[in-house]
């Protein structure tokens, strides 16, 4: 998503779960959304999401693994912890297990992107227009326990 070129441009790009927090550097992040902003057309809109870093989520579960479904016999338990704190760049893993033994793994790295961040980077992506909704249904946003929603205007 950080360098693509079509003939085309859009009035809709969507950027769906949360897949923007895997452009873990600025660079990465900031070309990723000129990229969106080169495709729209004038008026088109780019819609993603991603969740709100939780100072009290990342404090609870952080560094221990924590079982989240069970389903059918399969338990799925996840683990997070900073790979690199300062930079906001975080590991998860996660494995199914079934009677006791884990049949499948995976891991994957996020960048956490605040609110101010994320406006500052619209910005330099040359972006003036957007709305930050706290959630699919256009919710103000006032917790960190909310979705953010973007809704943002070329």
């Amino acid at each position: 998503m950080r360098n693509f070129r079509l003939n085309k441009k859009f009035s809709l790009i969507i950027v769906p779960f949360r897949s923007f927090l895997h452009l873990l550097t600025i660079d990465d992040q900031l070309a990723a959304l000129k990229c969106f902003r080169r495709h729209l057309v004038k008026g088109g809109r780019l819609s993603l999401n991603f969740f709100y870093p939780s100072r009290a989520y990342m404090a609870k579960d952080y560094g221990r693994e924590v079982p989240r479904i069970k389903h059918k016999g399969v338990e799925w338990r996840d683990f997070s912890e900073f790979e690199d704190e300062p930079n906001q760049i975080v590991e998860s893993s996660s494995r199914a297990v079934k009677n006791g033994r884990t049949i499948q793994r995976w891991k994957f790295k996020i960048a956490f992107i605040y609110k101010r961040e994320f406006e500052l980077l619209l910005r330099l992506a040359g972006f003036s227009k957007w709305r930050v909704y706290g959630g699919f249904k256009k919710e103000k946003l006032v917790s960190s326990k909310q979705e953010m929603v973007w809704i943002i205007k070329k």
